[in-house]
């Protein structure tokens, strides 16, 4: 979960402190029930350019 602390600075930013644990053990269950993988997130990340 410490990871996520750290990781999720934007997402979390505007959240009160209080509401920022909550959060982001929420983002965390649903991504594993949507992956079937816990204790690991990942992402991809798509490099475009316009012609």
């Amino acid at each position: 979960m410490s990871w996520a602390r750290v990781t999720f600075v934007e997402w979390t930013r505007e959240l009160p402190e209080e509401a920022r644990e909550g959060f982001i053990e929420e983002v965390l269950e649903r991504y594993e029930k949507v992956t079937g993988v816990s204790n690991r997130f990942a992402f991809y990340q798509m490099v475009s350019q316009l012609s």
